[in-house]
């Protein structure tokens, strides 16, 4: 998301201001979504464009449900929600809670303080999902070790050998079949595991 245009839904009721903040946005190189005044605008349009932010009035008609949020987040048609709201009340902390909401903004609301707010906002999504991703590949490490140590295993206890013994025949079928090693221990374990059953 570093390197492309961000794009950016707007949801409010009033087309006045939404029409302020396309103009502040796209001012700033970001890319704008069709405009949403309800709900329903909201979810058929984050769906099928897929914004990675939605900018939205948490008091937006017929936005009752406080994890409303969630769903937008979930089946991924955005990547944050950020609030601007003409009051922080209970309510609106509430459903900053319960939806994940990356920036919350009390109105008037200006390009001095917008642009900040949102530039801070994807800054810090950007380097959650680079821990994320570090986290992922971290754990399919260890899954493959896993799966490495599970097939030398049963090569040790098909060829009555020892541990280094059975990396090399590892080592050898995977050159010999010109597969990665993780490949040919998937195999190995998986056709174990039905021979097995």
């Amino acid at each position: 998301m570093g390197g492309k245009m961000k794009k950016i839904q707007i949801a409010l009721t009033d087309k006045n201001e939404i029409e302020k903040y396309r103009q502040i946005l796209e001012k700033n190189k970001y890319e704008l979504t069709d405009n949403a005044y309800d709900i329903f605008d909201l979810l058929k349009i984050s769906q099928a464009q897929k914004p990675d932010m939605v900018i939205i009035d948490p008091s937006l008609p017929y936005l009752s449900s406080l994890e409303w949020g969630k769903k937008l987040l979930e089946d991924k048609s955005t990547k944050m929600l950020f609030y601007i709201t003409s009051e922080y009340s209970d309510d609106v902390i509430e459903k900053v809670k319960l939806n994940a909401v990356s920036g919350c903004l009390i109105r008037p609301v200006e390009e001095s303080n917008l642009i900040p707010a949102i530039k801070t906002a994807f800054a810090h999504y950007e380097a959650l999902d680079k821990l994320k991703y570090n986290y992922t590949q971290i754990e399919k490490k260890i899954d493959d070790l896993r799966t490495i140590e599970k097939a030398k295993d049963i090569i040790m206890k098909e060829n009555s050998v020892d541990s280094i013994k059975a990396d090399e025949i590892l080592e050898e079928i995977s050159i010999s079949k010109k597969m990665e090693k993780i490949q040919v221990a998937k195999i190995l374990t998986l056709t174990n595991k039905q021979g097995g059953n």
